[in-house]
């Protein structure tokens, strides 16, 4: 299994929770990102995003636990381990997907 370290990424902190910016990925362009039910969510429509730039990354193009293990352990960058030989390839090599930025003014959290 090779795990792939998202490099060049800072430490992850404490004020990740007070960000002014959120990021939401998706393989699909929007001219305006629109809550959706989400089974993770109860049904209730949401909208996901994360403070940590990479994370969002990671979602321009769709993949499942299968595929990919990730998280943060500690202050450390995020990571992301393969679950399979090639799923790096299998998922993101030559293909896009789009990074949208939501301010915190705009987009509530829990």
């Amino acid at each position: 299994m090779l795990k792939k370290q998202l490099r060049g990424l800072p430490k992850v902190t404490s004020n990740e929770r007070t960000a002014t910016t959120f990021y939401h990925g998706s393989p699909h362009k929007f001219s305006k990102i629109k809550p959706k039910a989400h089974y993770l969510a109860g049904g209730e429509n949401v909208v996901f995003a994360t403070p940590l730039r990479a994370i969002a990354v990671s979602s321009v193009r769709p993949w499942t636990d299968g595929d990919f293990e990730q998280g943060i352990v500690d202050e450390d960058p995020p990571y992301m381990l393969e679950n399979y030989p090639g799923a790096f390839e299998d998922i993101y090599e030559g293909k896009s997907g789009y990074l949208y930025e939501l301010s915190s003014e705009t987009f509530y959290t829990t």
